[in-house]
């Protein structure tokens, strides 16, 4: 933040992030204090800052493709389990916030800024908007 200041760049900011980037723009936005382990601590820095009411956007990527031998269980199953799971969390921060959207892609693989940049595109408009919205 401080850096940012001195560069003479004032508040507001979008923040936009790809993955795991997303854990620490939340850390940023719910005081800035970035965290540097959050893996280590199973992301508790996320749950015990609350997110200010700003605009959140989440985009899930659910593109299953797998280059990767066979294995005793099914690839596709699991990675939808897990993407159900990511996206109940996803949901439950967005709960609180009167402005915020999880926009599923099913066609995108993780790299949903190459494989559809026209919907991170959108969601950045949207966010803007929505943060114009919150000012008036």
């Amino acid at each position: 933040m401080m850096l940012l200041l001195e560069k003479g760049l004032k508040p507001p900011y979008l923040l936009v992030s790809h993955s795991f980037g997303g854990a620490y723009i939340r850390s940023f936005a719910s005081q800035y204090p970035i965290s540097r382990q959050l893996t280590q601590t199973d992301f508790n820095e996320c749950d015990q800052n609350p997110l200010p009411d700003v605009p959140v956007y989440f985009i899930m990527a659910g593109g299953f493709s797998s280059s990767e031998p066979p294995t005793i269980y099914n690839r596709e199953k699991m990675f939808r389990i897990n993407e159900n799971i990511k996206m109940k969390r996803y949901l439950q921060l967005l709960y609180p916030l009167k402005y915020g959207k999880l926009f599923y892609s099913s066609s995108s693989s993780h790299f949903v800024q190459t494989d559809e940049p026209e919907l991170v595109i959108s969601c950045i408009k949207l966010a803007i908007i929505d943060f114009d919205k919150i000012q008036k």
